[in-house]
């Protein structure tokens, strides 16, 4: 593809130059949502073969919806802003794992499946956009830099550390971790009410 930018500019290869510092909070965001997924996707299998249940069933069912989530959510984020979207997927997110570590058999999972999968499908879009609203266009590739290191740091942090909870306390308080990180993470997002839902001329998110 070629050069779209007016004034390209080489930098020279560092963390500094990776990292779009005004990207930073949605990003740590993304962190917090992907830690639960690095938890499930590392110790739902031992809790659906505890259960009795195929495990495929739980990650069919969530591919499926946070595929149909994720097509309206972005948009919907730009209606009525990223905070208050972000803010649901994060609640939703919360609730699945909490009655995740309850679930008793294979219909708890497709349901619950379903219920993680609406809650990613609805949090990510927003943080997606938010990492470029508050950027300029030379900045753009940076804070997209930013969103992935965050999501797979998220990951590693959550398979890492859920393993040594499981191996304290068991699979099923395992899932009440990372829905208390994403509670406290939406929490927080309203208490500081940020609202990246649009930039004037000047770039400036409001």
């Amino acid at each position: 593809m070629p050069e779209t930018l007016a004034e390209p500019r080489r930098l020279a290869f560092s963390l500094k130059a990776a990292v779009a510092r005004r990207a930073l909070l949605p990003a740590l965001i993304v962190a917090c949502v992907m830690l639960t997924y690095g938890a499930q996707v590392s110790f739902l299998p031992f809790h659906a073969q505890a259960l009795g249940a195929n495990p495929g069933l739980f990650f069919l069912v969530f591919a499926l919806v946070v595929a149909m989530a994720r097509a309206w959510t972005g948009r919907l984020s730009d209606w009525v802003g990223r905070v208050p979207v972000t803010v649901a997927g994060l609640i939703l997110t919360a609730v699945a794992l909490v009655l995740l570590a309850l679930a008793r058999d294979a219909r708890d999972l497709a349901l619950l499946g379903a219920l993680y999968g609406l809650g990613l499908g609805t949090a990510l879009p927003p943080l997606v956009a938010w990492c470029v609203d508050v950027v300029d266009a030379t900045e753009r590739g940076r804070a997209m830099a930013t969103y992935y290191i965050a999501l797979e740091l998220g990951i590693a942090t959550g398979a890492m550390s859920s393993g040594l909870l499981v191996s304290a306390f068991g699979v099923r308080a395992t899932f009440l971790a990372p829905a208390v990180d994403t509670a406290i993470a939406a929490a927080w997002l309203l208490a500081q009410r940020p609202t990246p839902s649009s930039k004037d001329s000047a770039g400036t998110v409001r």
